[in-house]
């Protein structure tokens, strides 16, 4: 086996580097990824694949939702068969499809969403701009969010 001498000065300075780099991640703490996306339909495109990937639960409130229920009706079907839990959240005078779990809250002003547990989307009123992560923490914090709405 051939074994290649590393300069000992170039390995030193790449450890402290990574050293120094490791110490500055754990005072900050792990980052925290939120991807903003534009354009209504780039918002629904992301929307309508959170909910064709989920696998467990997908929890959606919006006051919008006869327009997000058009543009995913199949979708739902199709999480429904596939035994998907869905809950959604919305205004009382909102039409929903059968076999989802709803709450009916007055007040509502964006859409939030949340996948699985693990994925979270939060859209402005009008559907042209949201944020959305697939940081576990972060979605878990909107959904503890949403369970607390629902209760109320």
């Amino acid at each position: 086996m051939n074994v290649i001498p590393l300069p000992s000065v170039t390995f030193n300075r790449q450890s402290k580097a990574i050293v120094i780099m490791t110490e500055v991640l754990m005072d900050r703490g792990e980052p925290q990824l939120i991807f903003t996306i534009m354009d209504k339909q780039r918002v629904l495109a992301k929307i309508a694949e959170l909910l064709d990937t989920a696998t467990s639960s997908f929890i959606i409130s919006t006051p919008t939702l006869s327009e997000i229920r058009e543009y995913l009706r199949k979708r739902i079907e199709a999480a429904l068969k596939r035994g998907v839990h869905i809950t959604i959240i919305t205004a009382p005078n909102q039409k929903v499809l059968e076999g989802v779990e709803v709450v009916r809250k007055q007040g509502l002003i964006a859409t939030d969403i949340i996948a699985d547990g693990e994925k979270a989307l939060i859209a402005a009123p009008d559907l042209n701009a949201c944020g959305y992560t697939d940081n576990a923490s972060l979605a878990k914090h909107l959904e503890n969010f949403l369970i607390i709405l629902m209760e109320r």
